[in-house]
């Protein structure tokens, strides 16, 4: 099962969208990693996204979470003990979706 929100990670950028469709709609460029806010790594597939052959994505993108918060400059604290999903609602928070 793919949990929003649909993270959409190109190089040091994110976006963040509601659902697969938004996600989809938005046409992840080439190169892009998209996962669901459990860290479940997805892929493109036609009109939808599917579970990736290699899933497990979470530490990944935890870690592009925290120097993405860091580079937008979003908070003034440590999210290096911070889990996942508040790293997702953080995020979500500071850009809102797309």
């Amino acid at each position: 099962m793919i949990s929003p929100p649909i993270i959409v990670a190109l190089g040091d950028d994110c976006a963040f969208h509601r659902d697969v469709a938004d996600a989809v709609r938005a046409r992840p460029a080439p190169g892009s990693k998209v996962f669901d806010s459990d860290g479940t790594r997805l892929v493109v597939d036609g009109d939808g996204l599917r579970v990736g052959p290699d899933a497990d994505g979470a530490e990944e993108l935890a870690a592009l979470l925290r120097a993405w918060l860091g580079r937008m400059d979003a908070l003034r604290e440590s999210t290096a003990n911070w889990s996942l999903a508040l790293l997702v609602q953080a995020s979500v928070d500071h850009l809102g979706y797309g």
